[in-house]
């Protein structure tokens, strides 16, 4: 009798412990999610036949955003990619692309640790992965190319459009990075439609750029007599910014300074362009008095800090689709001057190898890594 009670408790406490405490390994639900607009792709699962090593290999379907999926742990050869379950067969993804769901029981485990806090899944990011935001700084340019014809209230209005074109400007880089133009990324869009993107952006960038010469021939009737308004310096400064912090950091790079690179660059960056602003303020300010002075030195600051960060992203997408394009040539002349071979896409191993397919590649990397 005493042994069938002990049986029973234990099968009572198991059953308890069951309930109360979820099983770790179990499948549990995410959804798909990311702050850009496209399906997520899923993945074939390869293993090495020399290492018995599990790989990605290439892409079994797509899944849109929203579609909850069963995981069913991380790949153990590589943590970046979640094993999913779908049909009975195991394929895998970026865990970057998967939250967990609310539709699991209380108390699941996170096992990706792929919280709602990571940048692709917060609303922020979400948003400027839409035109939306920059619609308006269109808008806003338009506002500010046409408001100068009505005088008196263009002295507040102008600044202020600017003001919140630099403000968009600013948050979407720090929410976004380099990410802030996505819409002319030559991988999603391909070369000649991020180049038919890029002319466009050009032009809202030279608006932007313009916009100081519009404000300063609004306030030549207010200048006084024998004084004249000072922009110059600032021009020089945002200009002067972006080529000072690479000539510091390649001091500090060559003098063995890295430690401290990242803080003296930005240090250096921010001297020049302060230098530009006081000295345009100071003689604006003398120009025009406090008022419209210090309200034309608001106006220059805010222009200086959205023209640096245009002007960065101009040179960023420059430099991406002149690579991207060079890319292509090389793809075009290895390619025996196929048609299509001009619009393919090359991925680099971690040994600078340059393969056709990404499967290739992680193929390779997984070779090297072995031998590393």
């Amino acid at each position: 009798m005493k042994k069938h009670l002990s049986v029973f408790f234990k099968l009572l406490f198991a059953a308890f412990a069951f309930a109360m405490f979820p099983v770790r390994s179990a499948a549990q639900l995410y959804v798909v999610d990311n702050n850009f607009p496209d399906s997520i792709e899923a993945y074939v699962i390869q293993t090495a036949k020399d290492t018995g090593k599990a790989y990605r290999g290439n892409t079994a379907f797509k899944l849109a955003l929203g579609d909850t999926v069963r995981v069913k742990e991380l790949m153990a050869s590589d943590s970046l990619y979640a094993v999913i379950v779908k049909d009975g067969n195991t394929y895998c993804m970026f865990k970057k692309y998967l939250i967990l769901s609310e539709d699991n029981p209380e108390g699941t485990v996170d096992v990706l640790g792929a919280d709602r806090d990571m940048s692709n899944h917060k609303w922020a990011a979400k948003f400027f992965a839409t035109f939306t935001p920059y619609l308006f700084v269109i808008l806003l340019l338009l506002v500010a190319i046409i408001i100068p014809s009505l005088k008196r209230p263009a002295l507040y209005v102008l600044p202020a459009a600017m003001l919140l074109v630099s403000a968009i400007e600013m948050a979407a880089w720090l929410v976004m990075g380099s990410n802030t133009f996505w819409w002319c990324d030559p991988d999603r869009y391909g070369f000649f439609g991020s180049l038919l993107r890029v002319v466009p952006f050009v032009v809202l960038v030279a608006c932007q750029l313009f916009s100081v010469l519009l404000y300063k021939n609004l306030l030549e009737e207010y200048v006084k007599e024998g004084q004249r308004l000072s922009f110059m310096p600032l021009l020089i400064s945002v200009g002067a910014t972006i080529p000072v912090v690479i000539v510091v950091a390649i001091i500090l790079a060559v003098c063995g300074l890295n430690s401290i690179r990242d803080g003296v660059c930005i240090a250096a960056f921010l001297i020049t362009l302060i230098v530009g602003i006081a000295y345009s303020s100071y003689r604006n300010v003398k120009a025009l008095g406090k008022s419209l002075g210090g309200l034309f030195s608001i106006f220059l600051i805010v222009y200086a800090i959205g023209a640096v960060i245009a002007i960065y992203g101009l040179m960023v997408l420059g430099a991406i689709v002149g690579c991207f394009f060079a890319l292509s040539l090389l793809g075009s002349s290895n390619g025996g001057g196929g048609s299509s071979s001009s619009s393919s896409r090359i991925y680099y191993d971690n040994a600078g190898n340059g393969h056709y397919f990404s499967g290739d590649r992680d193929r390779a990397n997984e070779r090297i890594r072995e031998r590393q």
